[in-house]
């Protein structure tokens, strides 16, 4: 085609660029920046899944792991769900386009940041208050025939009462150690805890004696590691 009127000047046709109407066609190195951004922005989506999905699972505990539950006592987790929230505000700036979804994100981050402020302020709190009378233990009692398992106490606080005593088993299995849900709780006769004295009657059955003369029968399952046999509950 020779040409064209335009506004009454004449235009080659052939140097005209129909796929662009726009007449801008991003440079190489454009469209290399932006396929990084957003794989960057999935991997950092990604991470910040994993860290949330392993602190729920730590929390949550389901199987009792001894050492989930010392090391859960170490860190907090508002602080893992505050840093999953920045690195999502991240992963939305680097891999949002439309500047108003970028500000809602951050948005919406911030005021989840704010609430995650406030759960920890409270959670202080009420550490603060716990640690008035923070209770004793965990201590193993007992040891099983074939060193299997071990019978620990742990006494609860109380800011009223003397603490009550918790009897519970755990298996000797080095980082893979478990523990039971209560096999059973002693409460105070007096203004003192109660001393126990644990002995194991059986590969999984114990007898609990307490210093004023109080004796209870428990038994546990050693594959699930639960309780079979309790006594005194609940403890509260």
């Amino acid at each position: 085609m020779r040409g064209t009127w335009l506004g009454g000047d004449v235009i080659d046709a052939d140097r005209i660029d129909w796929t662009d109407p726009g007449g801008h066609q991003p440079r190489s190195d454009e469209r290399m920046l932006s396929r990084r951004r957003r794989v960057a922005a999935t991997g950092t989506t990604g991470a910040a899944v994993v860290v949330l999905a392993v602190a729920a699972f730590a929390w949550w505990n389901p199987l009792r792991f001894v050492h989930l539950m010392t090391s859960t006592h170490d860190w907090h987790p508002s602080a893992v769900l505050a840093g999953s929230v920045v690195m999502l505000m991240f992963a939305g700036w680097l891999g949002l386009r439309s500047p108003t979804a970028v500000r809602a994100a951050f948005s919406f981050g911030m005021l989840a940041l704010l609430a995650f402020a406030s759960f920890a302020a409270l959670a202080d709190v009420a550490h603060e208050v716990a640690t008035l009378d923070p209770g004793k233990g965990p201590s193993v009692v007992a040891v099983s025939p074939d060193s299997r398992y071990e019978i620990i106490v742990v006494y609860s606080g109380d800011l009223i009462a003397a603490d009550t005593a918790v009897v519970r088993v755990r298996s000797r299995n080095g980082l893979l150690s478990r523990e039971s849900t209560d096999l059973g709780c002693v409460r105070p006769a007096n203004s003192e805890p109660a001393a126990l004295i644990v002995t194991f009657t059986g590969p999984h059955d114990i007898t609990v004696d307490a210093n004023d003369g109080r004796s209870w029968q428990a038994g546990f399952d050693p594959h699930a590691l639960r309780p079979t046999v309790t006594f005194g509950l609940p403890c509260q």
